[in-house]
């Protein structure tokens, strides 16, 4: 007897079932649940967590399931220093267990020329990780800005350092690109020995501070000469100093090509972190400072660290005001504490003790 139209419908959707209860469970039900998971490490950048959170999603769908989202793209991440771009990267990769490839972007040099290349770091990531893991592997390319030089960029033979590394780039998203990865010599041969890397599953992310982007933007949205000192106005302060968003158009003006910039179509730009969100980040971020030393702390000296609500909104306030984003308050911290350190014993008693950070040793320590 064959099968008509309804009962082949009625077979395929029963394959289709027995498919998906056998393919591996995801870590996560939805990219909601990831950003929620995400935003209990990563303090008072919600919008970028939840776009972000979409692109990590769909990647990790095709680790798990192997379907590609068709409207999968690259991301780039902007930001002022210390705003938390590293960071949120770094956990986002973490939660979701996949392998990183870290780029420094200011060190590689196309692969005609003399110097760091892409491929050097891939083979640095294939002495951690297997080629078959590397394959859904997210490749950072941090300070992705510096990859447009200001100073001479055009070698002797007038070759163009900016456009070629570009173009180096750009190959990383065509479909059927694999990087050739060397892997030592035979050792009976000893011809060289590589890896063909395919690049095609991979996502890839962008990060830089995009200092000089500023006046780009403020141009655009005729802004120029408004922002000075006194009340950031609101646009500015929830897009890192720029202005606004940062589109298309001013990366273009900023050097990159439009080719290279068309395939990176979710461009997210990180707002400034204000002195509430840099308390609330230390009060409240898991895995944050104060766990950190606290646990450091229990484990050495037997003992609970505690800081009073004052100490830690003058220590909010003193690195906010420096300037140098949310970085400074460890460094700020360990100046509070390296006092108590010097003379604190490792008592073998078992004898619990308590270590209070008030406002007045944190005066003492980091000054008025």
């Amino acid at each position: 007897m064959g099968l008509n139209e309804n009962n082949f419908k009625s077979s395929a959707e029963r394959i289709r079932r027995a498919n998906m209860a056998a393919a591996p469970v995801l870590p996560y039900s939805s990219a909601s649940e990831l950003a929620d998971e995400v935003k209990k490490y990563i303090i008072g950048q919600d919008r970028a967590v939840e776009a972000l959170s979409v692109s990590f999603f769909q990647h990790l769908c095709e680790k798990y399931r192997g379907v590609t989202c068709p409207t999968k793209t690259a991301t780039l991440l902007c930001g002022s220093t210390g705003c938390g771009k590293s960071e949120t990267l770094r956990i986002f990769a973490e939660k979701c267990g996949f392998p990183v490839v870290r780029v420094n972007s200011a060190d590689i040099v196309p692969s005609a020329w003399k110097g760091t290349h892409l491929s050097d770091y891939f083979g640095d990531a294939l002495n951690r990780h297997s080629a078959d893991e590397l394959k859904s592997a997210v490749v950072i390319f941090h300070e992705f800005d510096k990859i447009i030089h200001t100073g001479a960029k055009v070698s002797t033979s007038g070759e163009d350092i900016d456009a070629d590394m570009q173009r180096d780039v750009m190959r990383l998203f065509e479909r059927s690109h694999s990087l050739r990865i060397p892997k030592g010599f035979d050792s009976r041969t000893m011809d060289q020995v590589s890896v063909d890397l395919p690049t095609d599953r991979m996502l890839f992310v962008f990060d830089g501070a995009f200092s000089e982007i500023g006046q780009i933007v403020r141009r655009r949205l005729n802004l120029t000469g408004r922002i000075g000192f006194g009340a950031m106005p609101p646009q500015v302060a929830e897009t890192a100093g720029y202005g606004g968003d940062i589109i298309e158009e001013d990366l273009i003006k900023y050097g990159f090509k439009e080719e290279l910039i068309g395939r990176i179509s979710n461009i997210l730009t990180l707002r400034l972190l204000d002195e509430e969100t840099f308390y609330r980040i230390i009060t409240t971020a898991r895995d944050g400072v104060i766990e950190s030393e606290s646990k450091y702390v229990d484990a050495v000296y037997n003992a609970d660290l505690r800081f009073s609500d004052d100490a830690l909104r003058l220590i909010a306030k003193r690195a906010y005001r420096l300037g140098l984003g949310f970085r400074k308050v460890r460094s700020l911290m360990a100046s509070c504490l390296y006092s108590i350190y010097y003379d604190m014993k490792v008592d073998g008693s078992g004898k619990r003790r308590i270590i209070k950070v008030d406002r007045d040793l944190v005066i003492k320590q980091l000054g008025n």
